[in-house]
């Protein structure tokens, strides 16, 4: 597939581009991307893997809002063997030493919060039902169109979690404040 471009001739989408080669060659920090529905937040995190070290290094979308908590749990962490079931790789798996794009990451149920923050600081996890570490070296980009920093305040965003993900930042002005982007667009 042809490399992602981030379109746009606006001061603002310059701006994105600069963070973009920036965040790009910081490897191992995640990074938080924010924005209206439609602003492109998708096109951003994957264009920072693109321009990364980790380019060539699995990039794997999951979109936590599309999914009840039941679900996102083995489609991030995976499922141990056992019980007549096959092991199961889940997101931080698949991605190994690439990149993990959690779209929507504001859906996160709190209590899965915790077990997401514990692979950034550790950079272990444990597949649903298993009992051993599994290590990975996965980079975390994090879109949301949640004020995420409210969240945190009224206490369904858990505060560490997001100063984890937020370590860099990349805030998607929405095309109304752009409209000299318009027709790139349309193009």
């Amino acid at each position: 597939a042809p490399p992602v471009e981030i379109v746009g001739e606006s001061a603002a989408m310059d701006r994105v581009r600069a963070l973009v080669q920036r965040y790009a060659t910081s490897v191992g920090s995640s990074v938080l991307v924010t924005g209206e529905p439609g602003v492109g937040k998708r096109a951003v995190a994957r264009r920072i893997h693109e321009a990364g070290a980790r380019a060539t290094s699995p990039f794997v979308l999951l979109t936590c809002a599309a999914m009840p908590g039941e679900t996102l749990e083995p489609a991030l962490f995976g499922v141990e063997a056992g019980a007549g079931r096959p092991r199961r790789p889940g997101a931080f798996e698949i991605a190994r030493e690439g990149t993990l794009a959690l779209a929507s990451v504001e859906a996160v149920p709190l209590e899965l919060q915790a077990r997401v923050l514990q692979v950034l600081e550790a950079g272990t996890f444990r597949r649903a039902g298993g009992t051993l570490d599994v290590a990975t070296g996965v980079r975390v980009i994090a879109t949301s169109t949640a004020d995420l920093e409210a969240r945190v305040r009224a206490g369904s965003f858990r505060g560490d979690l997001f100063y984890r993900l937020s370590a860099l930042r990349v805030d998607v002005a929405p095309l109304r404040a752009r409209r000299q982007d318009v027709p790139a667009l349309a193009d």
